[in-house]
């Protein structure tokens, strides 16, 4: 249930020969944008499907066994920039995302089954010259997901739901060919279920390796700080910019904490 089709899809298609495969992609886009004088907007609606039929032969038997897999794909987007004054602007993002798969066989009958949900939501305010040279942007972002997963081929199932939040602070400083960079980010992450059956029969290490490993990372509550300083410079290569980077995270779970440094050169035409 952490692959494609789910464990029991491998063990179905290890026992079978595959003779012939026909799939079938159509992807539908609408798109739509607004420019007026103090709003703006973005909108994207994506369909993505996709059907896909294998015929199997098992152990190379006189009968054909067929295997058809399906999913669709949903994605949602808005994103709205209104300018209440010369250096005071307001974005909201708005992502809507919807995944659902199933797999099934003329034979063993619904093999595997996935629903994937998730909500993005994003408000920024941006303030330009707040001191001089001196740009501002405060924000606040949101995450929910849901995932539903049945393997029935081994008779297993997971239902999982959470919630990120995070609020970013982030500065910028910029005069003549120098460029400092400031950001700050508190995030909460926290686990709304955590459902897992598992057969009794079904108990190996595929289960004990993998699936309870995922189950026990989904189970906690997560908090974390990330910052990073940056500085660019206009002047040091001609027609490029080079960036120079220093981020740092914390990330705590009960009384597990994983701390991280990174340290990064970039080069920008």
């Amino acid at each position: 249930m952490h692959v494609s089709l789910g464990y029991g899809d491998i063990i179905l298609s290890d026992q079978n020969y595959l003779l012939d495969r026909d799939q079938k992609t159509n992807t539908y886009k609408l798109a739509y944008a607004y420019w007026g004088n103090r709003l703006k907007v973005n909108s994207l609606a994506k369909v993505i499907s996709q059907n896909q039929d294998a015929l199997l032969n098992k152990y190379a038997e006189t009968f054909n066994n067929k295997n058809t897999f399906k999913n669709k794909q949903i994605n949602l987007e808005t994103l709205l920039n209104y300018r209440v004054k010369a250096k005071l602007n307001l974005q909201l993002l708005v992502a809507y995302n919807n995944y659902k798969a199933e797999n099934y066989r003329a034979l063993e009958g619904i093999n595997y089954r996935v629903n994937h949900f998730s909500l993005h939501t994003q408000f920024l305010t941006k303030l330009s010259d707040i001191a001089p040279n001196l740009h501002l942007e405060i924000g606040l972002d949101s995450y929910f997901q849901s995932t539903k997963k049945n393997d029935y081929a081994i008779g297993s199932s997971k239902n999982y739901s959470s919630t990120t939040n995070k609020l970013f602070i982030n500065t910028l400083y910029k005069k003549s060919n120098h460029l400092y960079h400031f950001k700050l980010s508190p995030l909460i992450h926290r686990k709304l279920s955590n459902d897992l059956f598992i057969a009794p029969a079904q108990q190996n290490n595929f289960t004990q390796q993998v699936i309870w490993v995922d189950y026990l990372y989904h189970q906690k509550n997560k908090w974390a700080l990330q910052t990073q300083l940056g500085y660019a410079n206009t002047s040091w290569i001609k027609n490029y910019t080079v960036y120079l980077g220093l981020s740092a995270n914390i990330l705590m779970s009960k009384k597990q904490t994983r701390n991280s440094i990174l340290a990064s050169l970039k080069l920008y035409l």
